[in-house]
């Protein structure tokens, strides 16, 4: 007897699930996936519900006359389907009793309810040779416990209906609507599609360009599928221009010592060299970088090379080569560039390379000027590397400042460049103009407070990336000890800052009203609060059960307590929803009925509390109450008690509980 209701209740649903089909599989604008709707019993809402964790066993069963050494593969758009990949595609089986109908050899495992989509693939010697030729993919919803497809290879009408071949079977068939049967037989003789009879070979070779075209677009690998590359990237204003800043130009440049010739190509292993489908593919880029005033000069007859400084024409010619390759190089005079990079290039290159760098990975800086291979590196040099360090920072910003604009965005990269973000900052203070946006990105660690403290000029390089709105580290350590050398240094405190935000919302007239005529509305009684989503892991039904409970108990309580329960309806998980909202309503009106009507103040809404909103739930009520089975970061309850702190000024300011 209950084999045969449960008999009953699957082919009701599969009555719902054909009609569903028939409403909305032709109907391809429509972006939603159709669902099952949620029978009128709740009690059966499991049937049928992915939410609920339920899936359908689903063989496949197609007749396809292939030609020898050809295979039948089955691909869809999800992930259990292959994604469309034919590397990814499930293998259907046949046998020489069974040809030429294929068969999947091991169930499909499918939430139950809802559309996927595939396609048939042959295969030619185990390589792939083409999609079947239909004009638009197939589609099922599955239901039930198992269910077997039985169809024809290269046929789908997108109008038509899987219906049961028997009561007792798990077998469906696609059947096409009414008003096209009549018409079927007299189209058989001009359709493209696989019928029956016909050989395979003759149809792959009456396929459309419009359908290859297709069948090109689909053989695009899994590891792109539904994801964004850089080059899909649109900018929000199409004027804007990304500049790439870096000190080491990422262009290999040289000259021909036989024509004297400069040419210039991408150093492939530079993190920000120019790549296929990166962002320079979909806005405007431009490299910028430095480049020594000196050049090495091969021999031509096995001499060792020599060192020559650059000619004002050799300056302007590489500038055209880079012009062409959206990039501009600040050309440094050998000493200061050495000064730069070895100490802070000879002078830059001294005091990145053999100071910050170091230093940035945790080394002390006693150890740098003791150490052997450092014997000329004296402290008493550090002013003319500082000063070293500090013009090329200028100079680069100088330049990018030209050439920037406030709707363009300009990315620095690394320590040779940290005081290179503040330098752009002030130069468009100084002129009464917005700046562009600014990133920084450091490509070594940040060191602890304790090294860091050991850099003279420490200070001025928090501030100089400081300038900027996104900073970027490799790890959360480095960030961290970012944000640590921030505080200690600089005094400032690293947060989301919402302390003068609540602090001035709590006394908004909206705020105060709202909270005011909610403790009028339940005078003289104790306010619980409770703001949940709308599904079975916020425990709002937990909440109201021990909340029960508690008046079994203690019936005294409840002409002093009163559960005010907000529920946030998202429609983001639609069946969950459903289910939990059906659930909490019995549950409030069972507890009212029993225990009076005023000790539940209970309210849906489709959109979120707005601030205000939640301010005046807060500042009315005594306490919250938070029950989430599962959850993440709830920044209710932080919430919560920082608004009771900011009303201590107020009437309404009550003790808060958590």
């Amino acid at each position: 007897m209950a084999a045969k209701k449960s008999d009953e209740i699957d082919r009701e649903i599969a009555a719902v699930i054909a009609e569903a089909s028939k409403q909305d599989l032709g109907k391809p604008k429509k972006k939603a996936a159709p669902r099952l709707s949620l029978p009128d019993d709740m009690r059966n809402h499991h049937v049928g519900d992915v939410n609920a964790g339920t899936y359908t066993r689903v063989h496949l069963r197609v007749r396809a006359e292939t030609r020898f050494g050809e295979e039948l593969h089955c691909s869809g758009a999800s992930y259990t389907m292959g994604q469309y990949n034919p590397s990814e595609s499930i293998e259907l089986v046949t046998s020489p009793d069974e040809y030429p109908v294929w068969r999947t050899v091991k169930p499909l495992i499918l939430p139950r309810g809802i559309v996927h989509k595939y396609m048939y693939a042959v295969f030619s010697g185990g390589v792939f040779a083409h999609w079947e030729p239909i004009d638009c993919d197939r589609q099922v919803v599955p239901q039930g416990r198992d269910m077997t497809i039985s169809e024809d290879y290269g046929t789908f009408d997108p109008h038509s209906t899987l219906v049961l071949s028997s009561p007792s079977s798990s077998v469906y068939t696609r059947v096409p609507p009414a008003s096209s049967l009549s018409s079927k037989a007299s189209s058989s003789s001009k359709d493209h599609s696989l019928s029956v009879d016909a050989p395979l070979s003759s149809l792959t070779r009456s396929m459309s360009l419009q359908r290859f075209q297709r069948n090109k677009v689909k053989l695009q690998p899994r590891t792109t599928h539904g994801r964004h590359t850089p080059s899909d990237y649109k900018p929000s204003n199409p004027d804007s221009t990304l500049f790439l800043v870096c000190y080491h130009l990422p262009i290999d440049i040289s000259k021909d010592p036989v024509t004297g010739t400069w040419t210039a190509a991408w150093n492939k292993d530079s993190l920000i060299s120019r790549s296929e489908k990166s962002i320079a593919e979909s806005m405007k880029v431009k490299w910028v970088g430095c480049i020594t005033t000196e050049v090495t000069v091969p021999s031509t007859d096995n001499a060792p090379s020599t060192v020559v400084p650059m000619t004002d024409s050799d300056m302007a010619e590489i500038t055209a080569v880079l012009a062409g390759m959206d990039a501009f190089a600040i050309f440094l005079p050998p000493a200061l560039a050495r000064n730069h990079y070895q100490g802070y290039y000879d002078l830059v290159f001294v005091y990145c390379k053999s100071k910050l760098w170091p230093m940035f990975h945790n080394v002390d800086i006693l150890d740098i000027y003791s150490s052997v291979w450092e014997e000329d590196l004296h402290q008493a040099n550090h002013d003319q590397w500082w000063e070293a360090y500090t013009a090329v920072n200028t100079r680069m910003a100088q330049a990018v400042a030209a050439a920037a604009a406030p709707h363009d965005v300009v990315w620095a990269h690394d320590y040779h460049l940290l005081l290179f973000p503040k330098l752009i900052q002030d130069h468009f203070a100084a002129i009464h103009t917005p700046r562009p946006r600014l990133v920084f990105f450091l490509h070594v660690p940040f060191p602890t407070s304790e090294i860091f403290r050991e850099l003279s000029n420490g200070a001025a390089l928090l501030e100089g990336v400081l300038a900027v709105d996104v900073v970027g580290f490799h790890t959360f350590d480095h960030a961290r000890h970012f944000l640590n050398a921030c505080k200690r240094f600089l005094g400032y405190d690293v947060h989301i800052d919402i302390d003068n935000l609540i602090q001035e919302a709590v006394l908004w007239p909206q705020v105060v009203a709202a909270a005011t005529a909610l403790r009028d509305k339940h005078k003289g009684k104790l306010l619980l609060a409770g703001v949940d989503v709308c599904q079975r892991l916020s425990g709002v039904p937990l909440k109201l059960l021990a909340f029960e409970q508690f008046f079994n108990q203690c019936p005294t309580w409840k002409d002093k307590l009163v559960l005010v329960q907000r529920v946030h309806l998202t429609s983001s998980r639609q069946g969950d929803e459903a289910y939990s909202s059906h659930e909490i309503k019995q549950l409030v009106t069972r507890i009212t009925a029993s225990h009076g009507a005023d000790v539940i103040d209970y309210e849906e809404s489709a959109t979120p509390l707005s601030l205000a909103d939640r301010l005046a739930l807060w500042l009315a009520c005594d306490m919250l109450l938070v029950t989430s089975i599962r959850g993440g970061l709830n920044l209710h309850p932080l919430e919560f008690v920082f608004a009771k702190g900011a009303s201590k000024a107020s009437d309404l300011h009550a003790k808060a509980g958590v």
